[in-house]
């Protein structure tokens, strides 16, 4: 009535052998784990390596091209900036000029205004 299997115990020849799996099992697992290991190194220095061009991969092509359309915005506003900046300075003087000579220049009869 005794269902429990009965343990034989272990000589010391399977002890050793499996002594000797386990060893070799290691060996092979750290192996493995070290060329592993230099793959991913690899791949890691190869993707260092790489030299990415803008248009790479269509999330950067939408920001080059979004950052373009702002650096254009911005050119834009700064020439019309500028150029009237130029208008107002050389307007501003012919004016002032054209108003203080007409006072102080003698008109052609020779009487001043």
């Amino acid at each position: 009535m005794n269902s429990l299997p009965t343990v034989s115990m272990m000589s010391k020849g399977e002890r050793t052998e499996l002594c000797a799996i386990v060893r070799r099992r290691e060996k092979f697992e750290k192996t493995a784990a070290e060329q592993r290991s230099a793959e991913l190194l690899a791949d890691f220095e190869a993707q260092l390596a790489a030299e990415y061009e803008w248009d790479n991969d269509t999330t950067w092509k939408a920001a080059a091209e979004r950052a373009k359309a702002v650096v254009q915005g911005q050119r834009l506003r700064l020439l019309s900036a500028a150029l009237s900046s130029v208008f107002r300075r050389n307007a501003a003087p012919v004016w002032h000029l054209v108003g203080t000579d007409a006072d102080r220049m003698p008109s052609k009869s020779g009487v001043k205004n």
